[in-house]
């Protein structure tokens, strides 16, 4: 495999054969180090997708020690961290065409040696960041150039030291550990409730909490945080989330909540807000990190560092992302309960790293209807979009996960593991959320918010008059028929940007006094919020241009909007074409997510004809014409001078 740059294709048969001469009795440790060599080694992702799911793949279950589900767990997930890995480094790398002075530190074996590297202060990308990939190439001018993959181990200006092979993934030792102190590692990988353990308290050790948008997710993860300890004020518990804006929403609540109430003060909580890079924590939660509190930049200062071991410690609640769970200074830190946070927008492997930590009861919350996480192309061919969360849920409601129709019944108790749902939002007007939660949440989700907690601002937009009702239309459809630009992988309409830009300036623009007295009507537009959505980049930059002088209008891609919401929200379709070809809104989760974040009033520009008779995918052309049926149709005439 060490040769698979050099002998491409050629590689294949012989390895098949020498993987058939294994006996089985490979170790997890062993098979880990074969794809670890593909991760490190094998540079085009076609190559390694076959050396992994052609070759490795499966001998896994006959070579290996252990139950096949185990096993299947194990390999599935050591395959798509590799192929991901290995496309990420293909597409992403930047090169550093300067001489450096390499020096060997140490060798621990012919596999792991440990070099220092030296450059200019003043490099692009430096200092680099751990844990960076780099590709170390030998400046010679005679012969083939060799060169070596390696991990940074540690950085600081002018110098790095690299790991010269990746070291082991969580997901190893997620499969081959089983104590008390991994019961919830243990149970996602064998799919088998694990010992009950009293540390923290009996019962389940796993729920997933499925929270459609506008249930208040982060609150509910705040309120069972406080329950958490008080009811278990001994153990320690880890918030994590994907991202430091996520993590940072629940902190942010968490420590508002406590200074609120008299009951959580006098329990004189520890918070540590812990990141490797404090420039990446807002402003007004730096006073609780580590650095803070430590009273110096801990990495640059042994003292500091010292103390802040000794906070972390010391915390009864640490906020971290999920992948900062398993380095630095929580790297060998260990808690009794794991709170994940946005678990269905990260892959399975991320959500495995705080479950890492000797949990024995974890929560993961998320929306398994809205978009999945975002992967390189080669990685979609083994799932790797399909997160923990929804492998999950779907499995622990008897749901086959290739199904169109991703709803479910929860309250349900499997294997160890109970599915619950917020059922109430507080965001959508009930006529902008009855679709959504009639076609993805079963009929399930309902709105605690009325028509009249949502009244309509006072604009020139035309907001139909709904049939023997006073009320207004909030979901309305507007025709354009102006055809898409052809010939590109990212598709733009010039005519439904401009059309876009003529209703955002009719939804910027007060109404006539005689409107005033409208039940339904505000009294001004100056506060009210409009998203312009589309799903494509091209499409994204096109109204950005055109809407230039619309004044409180934000433009945003779908995938760029997921959990975020606005007064009114614009969504334009883009596709408009002869072959009814409709692309990316097959996806109908991204259709979700653009329904789901107006509070007032949803405005969708398209082409019917193209919505809803195209013949590429059943499922997903029902649902647009089930979708354009429902919502009230106005004709809105695009300003003289404008395409159609």
């Amino acid at each position: 495999m060490r040769a698979a740059n050099s002998v491409g294709d050629l590689l294949i048969t012989p390895l098949k054969q020498f993987l058939s001469w294994i006996q089985p009795l490979l170790s997890f440790k062993d098979f880990a180090d074969l794809i670890e060599t593909v991760c490190v080694t094998v540079r085009s992702p076609d190559l390694a997708l076959d050396v992994m799911l052609d070759c490795l793949e499966p001998e896994s279950e006959r070579i290996l020690q252990g139950d096949s589900s185990t096993i299947g767990h194990f390999v599935h997930n050591l395959v798509i961290i590799a192929l991901n890995h290995v496309e990420e480094a293909k597409e992403n790398a930047r090169d550093y065409q300067r001489s450096l002075d390499i020096v060997l530190v140490s060798e621990q074996d012919s596999s792991r040696q440990i070099v220092e590297v030296v450059f200019r202060i003043d490099a692009p990308g430096c200092p680099l960041e751990n844990s960076s990939h780099v590709r170390l190439t030998a400046a010679t001018f005679v012969g083939r150039r060799y060169s070596i993959d390696g991990l940074v181990v540690r950085s600081e200006m002018g110098r790095a030291r690299v790991e010269c092979f990746h070291p082991r993934t969580t997901v190893v030792w997620l499969s081959i550990r089983e104590s008390p102190g991994f019961q919830v590692g243990h149970f996602v990988c064998t799919q088998r409730e694990p010992k009950r353990s009293d540390q923290s308290g009996g019962g389940l050790p796993a729920v997933c909490l499925w929270g459609p948008p506008g249930t208040g997710k982060t609150t509910t993860i705040v309120e069972m945080l406080c329950a958490l300890q008080c009811a278990y004020p001994r153990a320690r518990v880890l918030v994590t989330a994907p991202t430091h804006n996520a993590v940072d929403n629940v902190m942010r609540k968490y420590v508002t909540r406590i200074r609120n109430s008299p009951i959580l003060r006098a329990q004189q909580p520890h918070p540590l807000r812990v990141s490797s890079e404090v420039r990446k924590v807002t402003e007004d939660l730096r006073a609780f990190t580590c650095d803070a509190a430590a009273g110096s930049e801990v990495h640059s200062n042994h003292r500091a560092m010292d103390k802040a071991k000794k906070l972390i410690k010391q915390c009864d609640a640490a906020f971290t992302t999920c992948i900062g769970a398993g380095v630095g200074l929580l790297r060998r830190e260990m808690f009794d309960i794991v709170i994940v946070d946005e678990a269905s927008q990260q892959t399975e492997p991320a959500s495995l790293v705080p479950l890492f930590k000797g949990c024995a009861k974890a929560i993961l919350v998320g929306d398994h209807v809205q978009l999945r996480p975002t992967v390189n192309q080669h990685a979609l061919a083994v799932d790797f979009d399909i997160s923990l969360f929804e492998r999950l849920f779907l499995r622990s409601i008897q749901t086959d996960p290739a199904r169109e129709d991703v709803g479910a019944e929860t309250g349900s108790s499997v294997d160890g593991l109970k599915t619950l749902m917020l059922d109430t939002q507080y965001r959508m007007h009930p006529d902008i959320c009855e679709f959504s939660s009639l076609e993805f949440y079963n009929g399930k989700l309902r709105s605690g918010v009325t028509g009249g907690d949502r009244p309509l601002f006072r604009s020139q937009f035309p907001f139909p008059s709904l049939p023997g009702s006073h009320e207004l239309g909030r979901a309305v459809f507007v025709e354009c028929a102006a055809r898409e630009a052809m010939g590109q992988m990212s598709k733009e309409n010039a005519g439904q940007a401009n059309l876009c830009k003529h209703i955002c300036t009719l939804l910027t623009t007060a109404r006539d006094r005689e409107g005033k007295d409208n039940k339904n009507v505000s009294a001004d537009t100056a506060d009210q919020t409009v998203a312009v959505l589309a799903p494509y980049s091209r499409q994204v930059e096109l109204p950005q241009r055109v809407l230039s002088d619309v004044k409180g209008v934000e433009i945003s891609s779908i995938d760029g909007f997921q959990g975020r919401e606005a007064d009114v929200v614009v969504f334009i379709t883009v596709r408009c074409n002869e072959h009814r070809d409709i692309g990316f809104l097959k996806d109908l989760r991204r259709m979700n997510v653009a329904l789901t974040g107006a509070r007032t009033a949803l405005i969708v520009i398209g082409n019917r004809s193209t919505l809803t008779e195209g013949d590429a995918d059943d499922q997903s052309t029902l649902v647009w014409k089930q979708l354009v049926s429902e919502l009230n149709v106005v004709a809105i005439d695009p300003p003289k001078g404008d395409a159609p």
